[in-house]
């Protein structure tokens, strides 16, 4: 299950419950986290929030055939774009 459906799922059967999550960035591009992240902030003001992760090589490489590039820069560039993302309805 996707990471942000769940933490949705749990956030509108709960109200005071604050979410937190780990979004492998391999798995989700930074516009699809970013429209995930600002819903939910907006839906659930102060109940949410984002956590991003690089994984590992296993994972990326070998179970979903992804280039592993190294982790730090990779997040970087991974946070410009999400940075750079503007919320659409």
């Amino acid at each position: 299950m996707s990471p942000l459906a769940w933490a949705a799922f749990v956030l509108a059967h709960t109200k005071k419950l604050i979410i937190d999550s780990q979004i492998a960035i391999y798995g989700r591009d930074a516009a699809a986290t970013k429209q995930g992240q600002h819903t939910l902030a907006k839906l659930y003001v102060g109940r949410f929030l984002l956590g991003l992760e690089v994984s590992n090589v296993r994972l990326v490489k070998d179970a979903r055939g992804h280039a592993y590039r190294p982790p730090v820069a990779t997040m970087r560039a991974y946070l410009a774009t999400f940075r750079g993302q503007k919320y659409r309805v």
